[in-house]
């Protein structure tokens, strides 16, 4: 019998270090989702789990609290110090293109940041790449990924730094962004049960 119960309070003892681990874990992989994401609202839909992170730190010893705000702190300097010029997320920045034009002179550019979708009001169409001429210093220019990537496959814009790649946006850091839809899904679900029903 006393075996018995030492086992279960062995048990529960295990699942609430695993209950306050996993939401622990899980509130710093969204806090980090907030650093990355790349939207108008930036780090908002993040907050929620903050809040869950603060509350969770509370059941951690002084060492582990200690530890654990450090590396969530490196991970957001790390992922929003400088977020359009950051070559952990868009790794293309830096990437030299020469444009060819029908007449005159081919143009030598460099995309020197990536910016997202500036405002709620305007559909999402993608990365758009920023460059700076490389003949003329403070000369920038504009170009949208598809635009890019299109021109690139056309022959059009020449650059041995894009050779095999499809997005501007870094796969990893693509999919740790969109945790920050959360809050859509329960709109999603709606739709799915209004079109499913």
């Amino acid at each position: 019998m006393l075996k018995q119960s030492y086992f279960y309070l062995n048990k529960i003892k295990s699942y609430a270090l695993v209950k306050k681990w996993s939401l622990l874990i899980i509130s710093i992989l969204f806090i980090a989702s907030g650093a990355i994401n790349n939207g108008m609202n930036w780090f908002l839909p993040a907050l929620p789990f903050f809040v869950i992170f603060t509350f969770q730190l509370r059941k951690l010893t002084e060492k582990e609290a200690f530890v654990v705000r450090w590396f969530v702190l490196i991970i957001c300097i790390i992922f929003g110090w400088n977020h359009p010029k950051n070559k952990l997320l868009y790794p293309c920045v830096g990437a030299e293109i020469i444009i060819l034009q029908e007449f005159g002179q081919p143009i030598s550019m460099k995309i020197v940041k990536v910016i997202g979708n500036p405002n709620l009001f305007t559909p999402f169409d993608g990365f758009t790449a920023v460059f700076e001429n490389g003949d003329v210093r403070g000369i920038c220019d504009r170009m949208g990924e598809d635009e890019l990537f299109e021109n690139l496959a056309k022959g059009k814009i020449i650059s041995s730094d894009l050779q095999g790649v499809k997005t501007l946006q870094s796969k990893w850091s693509e999919y740790l962004g969109n945790l920050m839809y959360w809050p859509m899904v329960f709109f999603w679900l709606l739709a799915w049960l209004g079109n499913n029903l």
